[in-house]
């Protein structure tokens, strides 16, 4: 009878492989002995488009800032979509050290134990981790479905593209719109696998660490010394016997205790590896891009408003009363219902003015507070977000004198 023991590649591509399926989707060749031509070439033309579309629409802000709408709208896709291209970066860049970590949970099982918790009846954590692959896929198909969904019906009523971004050629016209949309929509799966595939995988992964600290505690507490028989008990007759018998416990013990020892250290060189090698560059430099993209999209907010109140005063007509000599006998009072109507409307306007004015008020206030928090919280910090203020200024100050 001739088995083959499945390889240690295998073992990693059928627990994760539906996360390492997302994560292919977006270009990233991980847990792949070789990749093929075809591979290769998808990876490439990935990279080139979804990168092409993120500079375009940086050139579209920066060109086509006259319209406070459309410059948010666009700057709020680049915001969120950042995420999913720091993602493919940091994969890209460090795939080698992800490989490595996937390696080492190999050494670790979790089949083995409970998917569900005798008391609560609730999902453990080994339960969790084939189910959260399951979810992925429901979270992917949801989001994909809905997002196609509302921009083929926006496309279809105003004829605009899925993301405003330039490109060198014609888009609005055929074949250059057909072609622009076609590279968006893979430009949007691209999106949505990169980061769910990332998320996916960084939550899969901190609960393969939880499910074996969870076993080493089991397994410590599954040690149970037999206690030694007294003097009384062991007398002439039989005393070898017992012991003999405590001394196999004291080697089935050591020999329990020695395969807890070995489980912590592999658990121990799993999490330095995931703290300090792989995914501490990623959750440095998220916290990095987002507060500061945060920051200047909240602010953009208070000025939009701003503008919208000072157009909304601008607009607001007083009609001039008519003087002693044009209002004569004949159609006064028509004038004075005139004017009164006119100021009626005018009080209305001021009224709408005021109030809108004591909402940006009351948005600046708040924002200021929790500023003036998270800057104090900035500076109490030794490393990380200690640049976060200069960041914050500097994007802002950019993206506004653009």
């Amino acid at each position: 009878m001739n088995t083959k023991k499945p390889q240690a590649c295998d073992v990693t591509e059928n627990r994760f492989r539906v996360i390492l399926t997302f994560l292919r989707m977006a270009g990233v060749p991980i847990n792949m002995k070789k990749a093929s031509i075809l591979n290769s070439i998808y990876n490439v033309l990935t990279a080139i488009n979804v990168y092409a579309m993120y500079i375009g629409m940086y050139v579209d802000i920066f060109t086509k800032n006259d319209d406070l709408k459309n410059f948010l709208k666009t700057f709020r896709i680049v915001n969120a979509s950042s995420v999913a291209y720091w993602a493919h970066l940091t994969l890209s860049w460090r795939l080698h050290d992800f490989e490595r970590l996937l390696r080492l949970t190999e050494s670790f099982t979790w089949e083995d134990q409970p998917t569900r918790d005798p008391h609560t009846g609730h999902r453990t954590l080994a339960g969790w981790i084939p189910h959260l692959q399951e979810v992925l896929k429901c979270v992917y198909a949801i989001s994909l479905f809905s997002h196609l969904l509302q921009s083929g019906v926006r496309m279809y009523a105003s004829h605009e593209l899925m993301y405003r971004a330039q490109y060198p050629f014609d888009t609005v016209s055929s074949p250059g719109y057909e072609l622009v949309t076609i590279m968006q929509i893979f430009a949007a799966n691209f999106i949505l696998s990169a980061f769910l595939g990332f998320q996916f995988l960084y939550a899969t992964l901190i609960m393969v660490a939880c499910s074996q600290l969870q076993k080493l505690r089991t397994n410590l507490l599954d040690i149970k010394q037999e206690l030694v028989p007294s003097g009384a008990d062991s007398g002439s007759d039989g005393g070898e016997e017992p012991v003999s018998r405590s001394e196999d416990v004291f080697c089935r013990m050591q020999m329990q205790l020695n395969e807890c020892v070995r489980h912590h250290q592999a658990i121990l060189q799993y999490v330095i590896t995931f703290t300090v090698h792989t995914f501490a560059t990623p959750i440095y430099m998220t916290n990095s891009f987002s507060f500061p993209l945060l920051y200047a999209t909240v602010v953009m907010v208070a000025c939009s408003q701003l503008q919208k109140l000072r157009t909304n005063l601008l607009d607001i007509k007083q009609e001039l009363v008519p003087s002693g000599a044009d209002s004569g006998s004949d159609g006064g009072e028509e004038s004075v219902s005139h004017s009164e109507d006119g100021f009626c409307r005018m009080q209305t306007q001021l009224n709408e003015c005021v109030r809108h004015h004591q909402a940006i008020l009351q948005y600046v206030i708040t924002f200021r507070v929790h500023a003036r928090i998270v800057d104090k919280a900035s500076s109490r910090q030794e490393t990380g977000i200690k640049p976060f203020n200069f960041f914050a200024s500097f994007f802002l100050f950019a993206t506004l004198l653009a």
